[in-house]
């Protein structure tokens, strides 16, 4: 580890070692960073360790405060009362200079700053550990705010991140019997942070945010400015409202509603339709404007769900609604990855237990169902995808200031004719049919393909050392038996799928003789195949296939 950092190592210590952390910096082996004359001070109970530790964050600032912010999103990663307190970090820097600002802003879009702005004001309107915002406008009159890197930031973290390393593997051995490892957590604090520091990907998450919400006239999100925006700056439209935090207090129950259902349709627009969300939609990150809509802020940390995810997740919802924790169990299972460790009739019971004593209509709502169910998976050793445990965070705190907002919003009722118009939709004809074309096609290929792999394998066993008294009659006739009882397993499929999609099918327009025209060609076409699989059958209980006597 280079000077610098060592001295950023000691630094940090003393700061745990100030916040009443000496024991841990004993017991972990950190004290020789303390100079010698130093004393640890015993350990009081007055203030629990989440909070001496977030304190501690916020003394040392930077990439320590980023680091406590995305821990207050991942309880996968460090324990509930952890993540409560977390939370209430504040991501506050003292400004750069204006000088500097416009060196940045020159040297990144290569012109002079006068040539792209009418007015810059030189005072930022805010200033955290990465960036900060200035209000400008452009030359053709567009008012926007200007966000800028601070100098030498990408540098900075690299080495926070260097001395984090070097604390979490000191540390690490003590935490082997957990879940996750401190070395685990920097990992993804990393991984995390190279995203942030590219302003890039920042401005295409929030240009695809943009796109997402075109069609929903309550909710609004920023314009990028592309041609000015780089890794290290980006300009965007400047969106005149008020903080919902601000205000939330003063506003009348009527103007309340309108916002939660505008709040409310953002989230499930987000998840339904596109699968990416924002991972933190608190009344800090919500603009009121005029006309009661509202504007969506502060894009550093989103979250994912590919198809298969955003299925599974309808599917949890659907099942979470209707009280199934047979269902709920099974698709945990499914998502999660279950370790050694884990007890999977003892995480069964605890998921029924959840279940069972949950009711829609009490205190406890949806969203932390769904949330205490992803700490069980954690408690029971099953880990699950992160963007998944993103998403129960962000549902818990969209659903948290819409409470706040009105003590009786009813998460369970307002989702359930959002997920039934989303499931309806995607069981129109055309998508069924182009599901189960494409499942029918992936099938018939993959049954086709065994009596060639077959003949491969018995070839090769020929070939080599391994001799198989076997001719080439005998290999044609297993081939031909392995590619009738592949075609028939084929058969049996589609039938099957047939029937059920038939039945799916049934209130679906157009009509003949009252029922759906789909529905009549599946079911159809696999009583066709039913009967000429059931022919097969008869045929083979007669002339089996390769059982003829072969001629000496």
């Amino acid at each position: 580890m280079k000077n610098t950092s060592l001295k950023r190592a000691s630094k940090v210590v003393n700061v745990l070692a100030k916040q009443g952390l000496g024991y841990f910096i004993q017991e972990f082996g950190l004290k020789w960073h303390l100079p010698f004359h130093k004393r640890i001070k015993p350990y009081k109970k007055a203030e629990s360790i989440p909070i001496r530790l977030r304190k501690s964050m916020e003394e040392l600032g930077g990439a320590y405060v980023k680091l406590g912010q995305l821990l207050s999103l991942r309880p996968d990663l460090v324990p509930q009362e952890y993540c409560n307190e977390f939370s209430k970090l504040l991501d506050r820097m003292p400004s750069f200079s204006y000088e500097k600002a416009k060196n940045i802003i020159e040297k990144e879009t290569g012109k002079p700053l006068n040539s792209m702005f009418k007015q810059f004001d030189k005072k930022p309107i805010g200033s955290a550990s990465i960036a900060q915002v200035h209000k400008a406008v452009l030359k053709n009159g567009q008012k926007v705010v200007v966000k800028i890197q601070r100098p030498n930031v990408k540098q900075q973290f690299e080495s926070d991140i260097e001395i984090m390393y070097y604390l979490a593997h000191k540390v690490d051995k003590y935490f082997r019997k957990t879940t996750v490892s401190p070395a685990e957590i920097v990992q993804e604090f990393e991984s995390y942070t190279k995203d942030e520091l590219n302003f890039l990907i920042e401005a295409d998450s929030i240009e695809e945010f943009y796109e997402v919400f075109k069609s929903l006239k309550k909710v609004t999100v920023p314009k990028i400015h592309t041609q000015y925006t780089t890794s290290k700056l980006i300009i965007m439209d400047y969106i005149h409202g008020t903080k919902l935090a601000e205000i939330k207090d003063k506003l009348s129950l009527k103007i309340r509603k309108e916002l939660i259902q505008a709040i409310a349709d953002a989230m499930f627009k987000q998840v339904l339709d596109k699968g990416v969300f924002h991972a933190d939609l608190h009344p800090g990150n919500i603009l009121i404007l005029p006309g009661r809509k509202i504007a969506m802020l502060d894009f550093g940390i989103i979250g994912r769900l590919d198809k298969q995810l955003k299925e599974y997740t309808i599917d949890m919802l659907v099942a979470l609604v209707n009280r199934n924790s047979k269902e709920v169990t099974r698709l945990l299972l499914k998502i999660g990855m279950p370790t050694d460790q884990t007890n999977i009739e003892r995480f069964e019971l605890d998921v029924d237990d959840i279940i069972r004593h949950w009711h829609p209509a009490g205190n406890v709502k949806a969203t932390q169902i769904l949330h205490r169910l992803f700490n069980t998976c954690i408690k029971n050793h099953i880990r699950m995808p992160a963007d998944l445990i993103l998403l129960a965070k962000a549902m818990v705190t969209s659903e948290g200031t819409c409470v706040e907002l009105d003590r009786d919003f009813n998460f369970v009722e307002y989702a359930k004719p959002k997920i039934a118009a989303y499931l309806k939709k995607q069981n129109k004809p055309s998508k069924l049919i182009k599901r189960f074309l494409s499942a029918s096609i992936e099938t018939g290929e993959a049954l086709s393909e065994i009596p060639e792999k077959t003949l491969d394998l018995l070839e090769k066993f020929q070939r080599e050392p391994l001799r198989l008294d076997i001719n080439d009659t005998d290999i044609s006739h297993l081939g031909r038996s392995i590619g009738f009882g592949s075609n028939k397993l084929a058969y049996s499929i589609l039938a099957a799928a047939l029937l059920l999609s038939g039945s799916m099918l049934i209130d679906i327009e157009p009509r003949l003789f009252g029922y759906s025209i789909f529905s009549i060609f599946a079911l159809s076409f696999a009583i066709m195949l039913l009967l000429i699989l059931t022919g097969s059958v008869i045929k083979e209980k007669f002339m089996p296939y390769g059982l003829t006597r072969r001629k000496e």
